[in-house]
């Protein structure tokens, strides 16, 4: 049972240092329900993207939990610059939340893949 918690934990902070080379910020309350929202998908919780959101608004306090996920995500966009551009170079304008949390499982899942492959 202890050793579930661990992996949890790894886990957790396994997303939450992918969401940081983002570029977002853990300063704002967003990196931390775009975290979340990727944890619940990650762990089964949430069986698509969009219940995954919706697990974050009636999960929080804060009914502004989409607000604040815009927001994290047009700082990253806009002062930070990293990573978050490469997930969608086309693109002159910020993604949503919906698009960035499936952006981002679907890079986890092709690293996933390709550790699957050298082993």
């Amino acid at each position: 049972m202890r050793g579930r918690g661990i992996q949890k934990n790894m886990k957790r902070m396994s997303i939450q240092r992918e969401v940081f080379s983002l570029g977002l910020s853990p300063r704002h309350k967003g990196f931390h329900y775009i975290s979340e929202g990727l944890c619940a998908l990650m762990d089964g919780r949430a069986a698509t993207v969009e219940k995954a959101l919706r697990m974050i608004g009636a999960d929080s306090k804060n009914r502004r939990a989409d607000r604040c996920m815009r927001y994290a995500i047009h700082y990253a966009w806009d002062v930070n610059g990293g990573r978050i551009r490469a997930l969608f170079p086309g693109s002159a304008f910020p993604p949503s939340p919906l698009e960035l949390l499936h952006a981002v499982m679907w890079e986890m899942e092709d690293s996933e893949d390709e550790k699957n492959e050298r082993a």
